[in-house]
């Protein structure tokens, strides 16, 4: 048993045993403590600080010179992304995905027994090293707060600091010290996972086995297809008997050996449904980014119980490494990676259903506007090819600025529901949301961010109030602004989404109600990020 006074110790040394880790997680503190004093913002390699991190402490057991280069990542996505919108790309968080399961796994182990235990030891050592941070952090922010409360001092500045330090550098230190100097004791026959496994987990898993029977003979008699939900369903149920598969090895005297060592026979069923519901939902939907992972994880799903019964292929150290090794393929390498092959579907379903429909001029490869859309609408088999059209075709455009600039002048996208025409004395806006902040103006050459501001909305005069700490610092009248200049809204539609004035700007994040040149009625005029990049312009 590793005492605390020893921890202790070891981790005052950490940052000369683990020198890339600590150097991170400093520049990382340093540049969020900045931020909190609004001198620098938007350096988004903070949101890779996982992805970095992990990459140190692989290195570091490989390659000593890859190790210490492994801290000019932090540059390296400074300078490859300038935009959140990665935050809502799959390749993010697929990479995040992959660093955890590079943390946790040990690819050297071949024996099962001893992969599953050092992957238990590993979560157990992060638990850890999470549990002693976040006792530090309760009590300094306690300490702390009652400083503020009593002698009514302001720190909360200090408090955000403090926090940060824990965060970016004595967590990841606190691990970083586990992982080297644990001993990975035997976890076999351990009471707590046996009833973990044997009493919650593997019953669960033969219970809704049960379950996916049950509804294979309902297909069968009742002769329907499935629904195409059910593909992630069956891929995450598979995947869930792999693991419990895998922790099963150290259970002793297991009551479900039968049910894991019999799994390969039993998916047979399971692996049908999953491959007719995904054939479904594609051939319906077409491939999105997310679709292609699905699509390749069930691939994996379908081999990996098979790989159970060859006594060469069943180690889940060859499993793991094949799963990271092709999701890296289809995520790094662009022309087969997952967003270039669903927007090539994504495309040509686009361009076919347009065919289809008659709207699609060969000649000129572009979308004619001399369409009968009322006759599209009454055709229900039409209507829904039109509508699957317009999916794609907003899926291409959050994707790629061509399809926005080359298909953005068609007049038919919005107004396929409804072609009510609006009276003059409407008004256009309906309702609105704002980002939770606002960006404050450049003043005396530095840039800050204005927190906490509160934002109404006066439905009647359709009037935005932005007020911060009870005083109002701007006031939007929508509809005014659009009556006093029709024509510069029609031309740039963007500028009804962005209000300044000498000190602060606002941002409205969504805005719901009718055309901006008032012709049509429609459910959204714009949704700003597909547009508009919040952080950036």
């Amino acid at each position: 048993m590793i005492k605390v006074k020893e921890i202790l110790e070891s981790i005052k040394s950490a940052p000369k045993e683990f020198p890339v880790e600590t150097a991170i997680g400093a520049t990382f503190a340093i540049v969020s403590m900045l931020a909190v004093e609004n001198v620098v913002h938007r350096f988004y390699p903070l949101a890779f600080c996982f992805i970095i991190f992990v990459t140190a402490i692989t290195l570091r057991k490989i390659n000593k010179i890859a190790y210490y280069a492994s801290y000019f990542l932090i540059w390296v996505a400074y300078l490859l992304f300038h935009s959140a919108k990665m935050l809502e790309q799959p390749w993010f968080w697929v990479l995040n995905i992959i660093a955890a399961i590079v943390l946790t796994a040990d690819l050297s182990k071949n024996d099962n027994r001893q992969f599953a235990n050092t992957v238990i030891s590993r979560i157990g050592q992060m638990a850890a090293a999470a549990l002693l941070n976040c006792i530090l952090a309760a009590m300094v922010s306690a300490i702390i707060g009652s400083v503020m409360y009593l002698f009514n001092a302001d720190l909360d500045h200090l408090l955000a600091h403090v926090n940060i330090i824990i965060g970016f550098i004595i967590l990841p230190l606190t691990f970083c010290y586990f992982q080297t100097h644990s001993n990975n004791e035997e976890i076999y026959g351990n009471r707590l996972l046996r009833i973990v496994v044997d009493y919650i987990m593997s019953p669960a898993l033969v219970i809704y086995t049960f379950v996916l029977l049950v509804y294979v003979l309902k297909i069968l008699f009742v002769m329907e297809l499935p629904r195409g939900g059910v593909a992630y369903m069956v891929s995450i149920y598979i995947g869930l008997v792999l693991v419990g598969n895998l922790l099963n090895k150290l259970v002793q005297d297991s009551h479900f050996n039968w049910f894991y060592n019999n799994f390969t026979y039993i998916a047979i069923a399971p692996i049908v449904l999953l491959w007719i519901g995904t054939i479904y939902r594609i051939n319906e939907y077409g491939l999105t980014e997310w679709r292609v992972y699905l699509l390749i994880v069930n691939v994996l799903m379908t081999i990996f119980p098979f790989m159970l019964k060859v006594p060469a292929a069943n180690r889940y150290n060859l499993m793991t490494f094949v799963l990271m090794a092709v999701m890296v393929i289809f995520t790094c390498i662009p022309p087969i990676s997952a967003a270039n092959i669903s927007l090539r579907n994504q495309y040509s379903r686009f361009v076919d259903h347009a065919q289809e429909l008659g709207v699609f001029d060969t000649s000129t490869w572009s979308l004619r506007n001399d369409v009968d859309i009322n006759s599209i609408k009454d055709d229900s088999l039409a209507n829904s090819t039109f509508q699957m059209m317009r999916s794609e075709y907003h899926y291409l455009r959050k994707h790629l600025d061509t399809i926005a600039d080359k298909y953005k002048g068609w007049s038919y996208w919005d107004s396929a529901d409804n072609r009510k025409p609006r009276k003059e004395d409407d008004n256009p806006v309906e309702s609105l949301s704002l980002r939770d902040f606002c960006d404050e103006m450049p003043i005396d050459g530095a840039r800050r961010c204005l927190y906490g501001c509160d934002a109404t909305f006066d439905y009647a005069s359709k009037t935005l109030t932005v007020s911060h700490k009870g005083q109002v610092i701007l006031k939007y009248a929508i509809q005014d602004s659009i009556n006093a200049n029709p024509a510069a809204f029609k031309n740039d539609p963007l500028r009804i989404f962005r209000v300044e004035n000498d000190s602060v700007i606002v941002i409205i994040h969504e805005m719901s109600g009718r055309e901006i040149n008032g012709t049509y009625e429609v459910e959204s005029i714009l949704d700003v990020p597909s547009y508009f990049d919040f952080f950036g312009k």
